[in-house]
């Protein structure tokens, strides 16, 4: 696809912010594990799922027939004091939260196990996300779950189709109506949109960095702020992600030079060209150009007006 191309190419070191990958980390804790029981599950899924043998072979992306046993490598911290746990802890989080992984002779995952005093287990799950979307992943865990409780799998459905079969169906919708009509938006739009993102102030050049490292910065929202957030969306006929990208947009402008700039949108397009595409582990990311534009005063100042907020 052509994220997955931009994905690709972003691994290699010839654009600015590159060298990296697309990548989710994410550690699991138990009160108890079968690590035996878990590596058996997730050879079944392996099996089960096409893109979970994917690789990039010869700049083309392949789904291997089979693929070899994987072998879950167990941590035994049980031993050790809680201070040296925590130690070695951290030195494997580090390692596995700014992986790249080898597409070409290895899976596009890294799921190892550290087994901690007092009965305490941690799954440590890193994906590439060039097969896998952060969309999948939850699908994954599902059904790696299942496999763990019932070995059989007896109640997953067979899969009647993969993600090659879904990419084939795919480009036949091109010559349908809905993408004509799709192109020439914006293609008309091609004259008057932005050129590039929001020129934010750096403290270097970016091209300078060759070894960049992406942190993940999270905040809760308040229960009751984010009410207030939906009310408004509703009241405004939107929806809550519009309104916060909105938002979002709005905090970039400030930072900015200019308040004419194109940020991308990650979105999950699963297209339902087959009942089996709900249940496919892929990368069904794209994303949708959002432009920012000066706002008419009167736009800008409906955030201002408190009878809106009143109303909320």
């Amino acid at each position: 696809t052509d994220i997955q191309q931009a994905y690709w190419l972003g691994r290699m070191g010839s654009f600015a912010l590159g060298n990296t990958s697309g990548h989710w980390y994410r550690e699991i804790g138990f009160s108890s594990l079968n690590v035996e029981r878990l590596e058996q599950a997730l050879n079944q899924l392996i099996t089960r799922q096409g893109m979970l043998r994917a690789r990039i072979i010869d700049g083309k992306q392949q789904i291997l027939p089979t693929a070899p046993h994987y072998k879950i490598l167990l941590h035994d911290l049980s031993g050790v004091t809680p201070e040296k746990a925590d130690e070695i802890l951290k030195s494997i989080r580090s390692k596995l939260e700014h992986q790249i992984i080898d597409l070409v002779g290895g899976p596009c995952f890294d799921i190892q196990v550290t087994h901690l005093a007092n009965c305490d287990w941690r799954l440590h799950l890193s994906f590439d996300l060039m097969f896998v979307d952060a969309g999948s992943v939850p699908l994954m865990l599902s059904e790696l779950e299942i496999l763990y409780q019932d070995p059989s799998g007896s109640t997953l459905s067979p899969l009647r189709m993969n993600f090659r079969d879904y990419m084939r169906a795919l480009v036949l919708t091109r010559s349908t109506e809905e993408r004509t009509n799709a192109k020439s938006y914006w293609m008309n739009r091609i004259s008057d949109f932005p050129t590039s993102g929001p020129e934010l102030p750096t403290k270097c050049q970016l091209s300078s960095i060759t070894q960049p490292a992406f942190n993940r910065c999270s905040t809760f929202i308040e229960e009751e702020i984010a009410a207030r957030i939906y009310a408004l969306a509703k009241l405004w006929d939107v929806t809550p992600t519009c309104l916060l990208v909105s938002v979002f947009a709005n905090v970039l402008e400030k930072w900015c030079q200019s308040s004419n700039f194109a940020i991308n949108v990650t979105v999950f397009d699963r297209q339902p060209l087959h009942p089996d595409v709900q249940n496919l582990i892929g990368d069904f990311t794209a994303t949708l150009l959002l432009e920012n534009k000066e706002r008419d005063d009167s736009i800008a100042s409906l955030s201002n007006n408190n009878n809106y907020y009143n109303k909320a």
